[in-house]
């Protein structure tokens, strides 16, 4: 016995990416249906300003340094007061943190991929100042479709995890195998409904997230 159910397909991931800084965009290596590998450089910023600080909090960071080994050594000759010893090194604590924070601004200057995928939109233009928080691009994953339906709470008598479906895609007029994958923790009170997800058997060059079809349960025997 067939049961179909609406089904569309959606990218496992798929976010969006927004800027951790204020500053001028320097750079933006991709543009909308590019492809792109995991940790490759997406956006970067004009980061000078940030570069600058770094340097001046390095510096920074040598000079309380090189105070605190002097009083260290006026403390081995009584030459010097507790107090002065333990403030230079308070300074040298304040100074490397100084350094940890610039570190951490200057590595928000370049935003690389989380995961291999795709180009969806972007926002944004080369040497467009941008507020932090700003999104700058939309991006999915290129690994197997994702499959969400919808089915009548009564199906899950027999619906679980590893059940076969067939889905025939709207946009190709073609039919596709896959497995459902998981099922949704609440049904619907009113429509009675519950949704589960199914993953195709591989990736298919020419499927998109966005799609949507029919998909087929062939159950010989529910009960």
């Amino acid at each position: 016995m067939d049961f179909e159910a609406r089904a569309l397909l959606k990218s496992q991931k798929q976010t969006i990416l927004s800027s951790q800084i204020g500053g001028k965009i320097k750079g933006i290596k991709y543009r909308e249906g590019d492809s792109f590998k995991k940790d490759q450089l997406l956006v970067n910023f004009d980061c000078s300003v940030q570069k600058a600080k770094y340097q001046k909090a390095l510096a920074e960071k040598s000079r309380a340094g090189k105070k605190l080994e002097n009083q260290k050594k006026l403390a081995e000759y009584n030459a010097g007061s507790a107090l002065e010893l333990s403030i230079a090194k308070e300074e040298l604590k304040m100074a490397k943190a100084e350094v940890s924070v610039n570190w951490s601004m200057i590595k928000m200057c370049e935003i690389k991929a989380p995961f291999n995928g795709k180009i969806v939109d972007v926002k944004v233009q080369p040497h467009q100042s941008v507020n932090s928080g700003v999104e700058l691009m939309e991006i999915i994953d290129n690994g197997p479709l994702e499959i969400n339906m919808m089915i009548p709470s009564a199906w899950l008598s027999w619906m679980k995890k590893g059940v076969k479906f067939t889905i025939k895609v709207d946009e190709t007029g073609k039919s596709y195998s896959g497995k459902v994958s998981k099922i949704g923790a609440k049904i619907d009170a009113v429509s009675q409904t519950i949704k589960i997800y199914g993953l195709l058997d591989k990736a298919y060059g020419d499927l998109m997230a966005g799609m949507s079809g029919v998909a087929s349960f062939s159950i010989v025997d529910k009960e």
